[in-house]
């Protein structure tokens, strides 16, 4: 345990997971101008990262009530953003619990753009899959928060690997 730091964990990420869950729905359900529609999907970038930096720490249930109480927020179908997120996170643990995945510290930049734009294109398209059995009108421009989340993630994950490394 280290003195005299009251952010200290002793090694273990829970506390950094939850808090930045917190911040990244937080940050999802701001209000922003109308014209603004290049939206980051904060959450899935989070749960994109805590999958590849945290794969025996990182539960499906933080992420399904993540995605729970962003739809609660927004007013979505119950469950919406719970699927997909779970589903999307179920599948990055498959992958880096596996021995022959590159450790994401090795990965350069446009490698973590490539897998955020694919990931999150999945999710909009679902989300508007899902839209549109709900009989809700067709966004042509779904793909470009995903477009949006590629060109922020490598930031995003550099600021998230100082905070990690610094407290964790």
């Amino acid at each position: 345990m280290r003195i005299g730091n009251a952010a200290s964990t002793d090694g273990n990420p829970a506390f950094f997971i939850i808090t930045a869950f917190v911040v990244a729905i937080t940050l999802s359900v701001m209000i922003l101008p109308v014209w603004l529609i290049f939206r980051i999907e904060w959450v899935l970038l989070l749960i994109i990262y805590c999958s590849f930096r945290f794969p025996n720490h990182f539960d499906l249930g933080i992420v399904w009530l993540a995605g729970l109480s962003l739809d609660v927020i927004e007013g979505a179908l119950l469950g919406q953003h719970s699927l997909t997120f779970v589903l999307i996170a179920y599948f990055l643990l498959l992958r880096t619990r596996a021995q022959h995945v590159m450790p994401f510290h090795q990965m350069r930049f446009w490698q973590h753009s490539i897998i955020v734009f694919i990931f999150i294109f999945l999710n909009e398209l679902v989300y508007h899959g899902i839209n549109v059995l709900k009989n809700q009108p067709f966004d042509m421009w779904f793909f470009l928060p995903a477009f949006t989340s590629a060109l922020a993630a490598p930031i995003i994950f550099y600021v998230l690997n100082l905070i990690t490394k610094k407290y964790i």
